[in-house]
């Protein structure tokens, strides 16, 4: 009994002193010990975390590395393009841009979110061109470049496969985007893209947002009145408030109704009520303060 004690212990002390030898030999993660391991490793999980730990160092000697990485397997290709994103060098937009009709929609989108780290405005129609397609995290990337994406995400507005996110991004760039939203919204002949734009102009407490929403629902049209629903909230009249009932009865959806809800005003709220009533909402809904996402 004591033999198989000692032996055993003997065992343990040789293991303990084996892993410490092995954890002794293993490599400092160095810049250039990443790089090496991007470049010649046979794993492509080690290669894809190589490149997200080059990512995290902002280092900029292994740009030339990471974009020869692009070109690799995937999940290779998907965590350069990161990295490329979160370094932020020039070098990177072309190949980049390449990416965004890669056949794998990780690495599409990967691409997409780099391209809005590195705000480059060449990126915009190529970015603009990957949201129509279906990637949605374009939309984004377009939003973060800002003032030169505004046009080509209008045009966005008229295709239903970018709509909702090009409609997401133009909120978030908020007050530049209004002058040629409110040019946009007199001259269009496609009510969807007009919805989507009073949408846009609806939260945007701008005096030139207004004047546009006043003037396009004089009309009464009830499915441009229920995307300017905020808008109509914000500028209480009789009459406002008339519009906002019937456009919530004919083109109603929960965010909408919660906004009535909790408006103070008991017309408002009881119109509210009724719709969640109609449409087999509980009533408890209406006091959520987390809004369920629209149906656009």
């Amino acid at each position: 009994m004591r033999d198989e004690r000692y032996f055993r212990c003997f065992f343990t002390l040789v293991a303990v002193a084996a892993l410490c030898c092995c954890q002794s030999k293993k490599r400092p993660e160095t810049t250039a010990n990443l790089i090496d391991d991007l470049q010649h490793s046979s794993q492509a999980r080690k290669q894809a975390d190589a490149a997200r730990r080059l990512g995290e160092r902002k280092a900029t000697e292994a740009v030339p590395h990471l974009i020869r990485a692009l070109k690799d397997v995937d999940p290779v290709r998907s965590s350069a393009a990161r990295a490329l994103g979160v370094i932020k060098d020039r070098r990177a937009v072309g190949p980049l841009i390449e990416l965004l009709t890669d056949f794998s929609p990780a690495v599409r989108a990967a691409s997409a979110r780099a391209l809005g780290n590195l705000k480059d405005s060449t990126a915009v129609l190529p970015l603009a061109a990957s949201l129509t397609a279906g990637n949605e995290e374009a939309g984004p990337a377009l939003a973060q470049i800002g003032e030169s994406a505004i046009g080509p995400l209008i045009d966005c507005l008229r295709e239903a496969a970018s709509r909702h996110a090009a409609t997401d991004a133009l909120i978030a760039i908020g007050q530049p985007a209004v002058p040629a939203l409110v040019q946009s919204i007199h001259s269009s002949d496609s009510e969807d893209m007009r919805v989507a734009i009073a949408r846009v102009l609806a939260e945007t407490n701008d005096p030139r947002a207004a004047d546009a929403l006043h003037a396009v629902l004089k009309d009464g049209n009830l499915r441009l009145a229920a995307a300017s629903y905020k808008f109509l909230l914000r500028n209480r009249t009789a009459d406002n408030d008339a519009l906002l009932v019937d456009a919530l009865r004919e083109y109603g959806r929960i965010d909408m109704a919660q906004a009535l809800a909790v408006s103070g005003d008991p017309e408002l709220r009881a119109a509210s009520q009724r719709w969640a009533d109609m449409n087999h909402f509980p009533p408890e809904m209406l006091e959520s303060k987390v809004a369920t996402a629209p149906s656009r």
